[in-house]
């Protein structure tokens, strides 16, 4: 999803070669950074786990 769908300002992403229960990594980070405006998004390119760190403007 690009940022102009989101509406939601990428501050950073990267890749790893991950396994195992990330989801609920990310999941924690949610629900814990919330408040400080940010979200956390996560996708698999090319075999590896893309984590997106987003702003969402909200604090």
């Amino acid at each position: 999803m690009s940022q102009q769908a989101t509406g939601l300002k990428v501050i950073g992403a990267q890749t790893f070669s991950l396994d195992g229960d990330v989801h609920k990594l990310v999941t924690f980070l949610n629900q814990t950074l919330k408040d400080r405006g940010l979200c956390f998004g996560i996708s698999k390119r090319d075999g590896q786990m893309q984590l997106t760190i987003y702003d969402t403007g909200q604090r």
